[in-house]
């Protein structure tokens, strides 16, 4: 079995991040509303397909439960007040479940009625359903 140097450069690195980490000015930031605004938001995907529209978010650890999801004056909101538990004093931490708030300015082509949500395997997703006359009508044209 070859030794290396890998465990030793990991423990060096290790805790100069965490006298970064508990530097007081670091630790006051990541306390402060505009932490919580910059990296609670989770990760979202859009895509348009012929009839409807995919919102998808990357929310894992989280339970149906969890969400609300509502439209006021076509502005979709989607939100979670879900926190972590306080667990006492952690040693380390890269994670964590923060409360969110998402909000998308819906268009005239969505079928409000017909906006579905399912969560599965920690992606939200969201179908929103065009209306008749906006679906994308597609035509082959053959090439002689």
């Amino acid at each position: 079995m070859m030794c290396n140097n890998n465990h030793a450069r990991f423990h060096a690195m290790s805790g100069k991040y965490k006298h970064f980490m508990n530097h007081p000015n670091f630790r006051n930031w990541a306390k402060s509303n505009e932490f919580t605004a910059r990296f609670s938001y989770p990760p979202v995907n859009i895509q348009e397909e012929d009839d409807h529209y995919e919102i998808e978010l990357k929310v894992p650890g989280y339970e149906k439960v969890d969400f609300k999801i509502s439209i006021s004056d076509n502005i979709l909101t989607i939100q979670s007040d879900k926190k972590n538990q306080d667990q006492g004093f952690v040693e380390f931490n890269q994670f964590r479940q923060l409360a969110f708030k998402r909000q998308f300015e819906l268009n005239e082509k969505i079928n409000l009625e017909s906006i579905k949500a399912e969560y599965l395997n920690g992606i939200l997703k969201l179908r929103l359903e065009k209306k008749e006359d906006f679906h994308t009508q597609r035509t082959e044209i053959r090439v002689d």
